[in-house]
């Protein structure tokens, strides 16, 4: 990652503070990965298994995100490599999620904190049984419109990305796995629910995340 630090002195809105990403070196490093499993079912298992212990190590080597901003469109779908404060972040989020507790998280745009949230989501469905999510924004288009704007969507193209035997039986659009609102994962007996804040949301139901 390259930046340039500001100047003592320097106005905060006239600094040039963005960070520029190198994906060459986790891109090799995935492409080698990726060789291996389709080579080796006992280092895919392995794969599995890093994977399942460890969110951050799936994200930064299997998980693809969206970056609507890049000029060339078929780089737009770019390697989820995360920031250090996102990798504070996504530690807290499964603390939380494996304690019960309720958490808040104040942040500005472009801080990806939707995409990471998602990401923790998936990789919770994927791996472990009979868990149950539901995600929650204030009109149905927000929650699932098949379009990468939306929370389903983001989730669709983290798990389109995935490699097959990752996917735990999704097949996107198939009757009974991927509907509106609604997605199941057979081999882990997992769901990813949607909803709108209404006076109805997540009653009658138990979620491991809302």
């Amino acid at each position: 990652v390259m930046e340039r630090p500001a100047v003592a002195g320097e106005p905060l809105r006239d600094a040039d503070m963005r960070y520029i990403a190198d994906y060459a070196e986790n891109l090799a490093f995935r492409g080698m990965v990726a060789m291996e499993c389709e080579r080796d079912p006992d280092y895919r298992e392995m794969q599995r298994i890093l994977c399942k212990s460890d969110f951050l190590y799936f994200i930064n080597v299997f998980c693809w995100t969206y970056d609507p901003r890049i000029d060339d469109e078929a780089r737009r779908v770019c390697p989820f490599v995360t920031y250090e404060f996102q990798d504070d972040l996504a530690t807290w989020i499964i603390w939380l999620i494996r304690n019960k507790d309720d958490g808040l998280m104040e942040k500005s745009r472009d801080q990806g904190l939707t995409w990471l949230f998602i990401a923790i989501v998936v990789w919770m469905l994927i791996f472990y049984e009979r868990t149950s999510a539901m995600l929650i924004s204030q009109i149905e288009d927000d929650v699932d419109n098949r379009t990468v704007k939306s929370l389903f969507g983001k989730a669709r193209l983290i798990l389109s990305n995935l490699p097959p035997w990752m996917r735990a039986g999704w097949i996107e659009r198939q009757q009974g796995v991927d509907t509106q609102m609604l997605i199941n994962f057979p081999d882990t007996n997992s769901t990813l629910h949607g909803s709108m804040p209404r006076g109805t949301a997540a009653r009658g139901a138990r979620f491991a995340v809302l």
